[in-house]
């Protein structure tokens, strides 16, 4: 049945999504895909009401340039209506919406920037609309409005456009200044709610693709006011809007279940990796074998599936201990006498590590044959930092990373920028197969983050945000680097970062020296990585899974629509 075949009840789509919207949506994101199909139907007709009873597109356009009410706390601000170029077919989101009437955003909304500095805001009654998802909070408010908010920088920065979402909001807020509102002249007439799900729907065809930068990506006032809008029935916006309002009760319960399946999920994995009786983890592992299926049943868990493997490989948890092994203390005597000197900086560290030192956090619970060091014990280079010149934007001799070719925690050399500077082959710069890579600086969600370089000899340099280490050749350097992405050396990086800036976090070399490091003997760490990188492939093939199951409840839901649709009473 095609969307633009004969206009059904008024109600009928409405009803009939409303019986079976909660068997028909279950994820987020074939909620965000009903929202879109609701737009598309609106777009297409569907909610509107028999053309003699509706207003002329003409009329509507009238009616929206006009403004009514304030809504600024400094009284009315009245942007000119400019001259309007013509919408071209070219500009719309997508083909088939020529039929629609259309005029952008200039001739029926006030678009304004924000004037909060987001890290200067003094906490108060109104809401600080920012990029962030969760609202943050102002002593004095900008606008007094229903207003659809577009941030004006990339979500994702390092060259590439992209916004992750946009916001809408009601009443008194105050906004911050990297972001815009945009607010209609006549809210009796265009809806404002209306708008934020139109342009949340086609961010990326009529916003996006606006954004312009190299190295920071931005989108100006003057290309939103450019962005066209559709003209049609306040009749199909309220009926938007209503369907709008279902998804949203829809999302809250769906959130509410969410954060209860990760409570059960957590408390089940807390069980197993705070279980220090050798005679009582059996019981909890076979627990967890038991509810598998009905604790790990959606994508989302599978990150805490990955974190707890990650935890009890360092506490000498997943692989059986083999007195045969060397002891661990036997290797970092062969550690000590690889690593004479490691430090290229003059610094020194003294201090002792044991499980009262405050800087080193609690001691790690470890198998009697591990030896607990510092990080600084097993490494026979750096830290040392790279350095970051200026890029350019032709191909050159000379490749230096990105922070993104790191920040998964898997080296990938996509991610390069070109310098001019050519530097001799032995300079340390030049990055060598097993380098480790941290992460000095980045959010409070990476710092510290560390990847393995697996590639040629000088084939990439590496910058100022990145140290270099190299560990001892008697150190397996993968579970070096497994140990430097467990949860106990993830907490202990973000706990130890600086910075007032949430989004740029810095770890200095003496907090990276002072990790504490547990090393079980050599022959155990194969066994451990071994181990580690079989579960993790099997974390990533269900993972895989079930994400390709949600998908096929997206795609389900749009045949379920157009089924509603097609069996509608006449």
């Amino acid at each position: 049945m095609s969307l633009n075949s004969t206009s059904i009840p008024e109600n009928a789509f409405a009803n009939g999504l409303a019986d079976n919207i909660s068997s028909i949506v279950s994820t987020p994101e074939s909620i965000d895909a009903l929202r879109k199909l609701i737009v598309s139907f609106a777009l297409a007709g569907r909610f509107s009401k028999s053309a003699a009873s509706e207003q002329s597109p003409a009329e509507l356009l009238d009616e929206t340039q006009m403004n009514h009410g304030k809504y600024g706390n400094h009284g009315n601000r009245k942007q000119p209506i400019r001259e309007q170029l013509p919408v071209s077919p070219e500009e719309l989101p997508h083909e088939g919406l020529s039929h629609l009437s259309w005029t952008r955003l200039s001739a029926v909304c006030e678009v304004e920037k924000g004037n909060t500095p987001i890290l200067k805001a003094v906490a108060g009654p109104f809401p600080l609309v920012t990029t962030g998802e969760q609202r943050g909070s102002h002593s004095d408010y900008q606008f007094d409005a229903d207003a659809v908010i577009v941030p004006l920088v990339s979500s994702t920065g390092h060259g590439h456009a992209s916004l992750k979402r946009l916001h809408f909001q009601a009443g008194r807020f105050a906004l911050g200044n990297i972001l815009c509102a945009i607010i209609p002249r006549n809210s009796e007439v265009l809806s404002a709610r209306f708008l934020y799900e139109f342009l949340s729907a086609y961010k990326d065809e009529l916003l996006v693709s606006r954004m312009s930068g190299t190295a920071n990506v931005s989108l100006t006032i003057n290309k939103v006011l450019d962005v066209p809008i559709p003209i049609i029935s306040v009749d199909a916006q309220k009926r938007v809007c209503e369907l709008m309002g279902l998804c949203d009760e829809l999302a809250e319960r769906q959130a509410a279940q969410r954060e209860k399946r990760q409570r059960l999920v957590g408390a089940t994995l807390d069980r197993l990796v705070s279980t220090r009786n050798p005679a009582e983890f059996p019981t909890q592992a076979h627990r967890l074998r038991d509810h598998f299926n009905q604790l790990f049943d959606t994508p989302t868990t599978i990150p805490q599936l990955r974190q707890t493997i990650l935890q009890l490989a360092v506490q000498g948890q997943l692989v059986p201990q083999d007195p045969d092994d060397e002891p661990a203390s036997e290797l970092l005597e062969r550690v000590r006498m690889e690593c004479v000197d490691t430090s290229d900086d003059g610094e020194e560290i003294d201090e002792a590590l044991d499980s009262t030192n405050e800087n080193h956090g609690p001691q790690l619970e470890q198998p009697a044959s591990w030896k607990l060091v510092r990080f600084a014990d097993i490494i026979t280079y750096g830290p040392r930092n790279g350095i970051s010149p200026k890029p350019v934007q032709h191909v050159t001799k000379t490749k230096s990373l990105t922070l993104s070719a790191t920040t998964s925690g898997t080296f990938d050399g996509r991610h390069v920028k070109y310098l001019t500077e050519e530097f001799p082959a032995d300079s340390f710069l030049w990055l060598r197969d097993g380098d480790i890579l941290i992460q000095r600086s980045n959010s409070e969600h990476y710092v510290g983050v560390a990847a393995i370089y697996r590639g040629k000899l000088n084939d990439f340099v590496y910058p100022d945000l990145m140290m270099k280490v190299r560990v001892a050749s008697c150190i397996d350097v993968a579970f070096a680097h497994l140990i430097l992405m467990s949860p106990p050396s993830r907490a202990y990086f973000r706990t130890r970062a600086t910075g007032t800036s949430g989004s740029m976090r810095k770890i200095n070399k003496t907090t990276v020296k002072t990790l504490p490091f547990p090393l079980p003997p050599l022959s155990e760490q194969k066994r451990i990585v071994a181990k580690v990188t079989e579960l993790l492939s099997l974390c990533d093939a269900l993972e895989a899974k079930l994400t390709q199951a949600e998908s096929a409840s997206t795609q389900l839901l749009s045949a379920a629509v157009h089924h509603l649709l097609h069996n509608s009473p006449s």
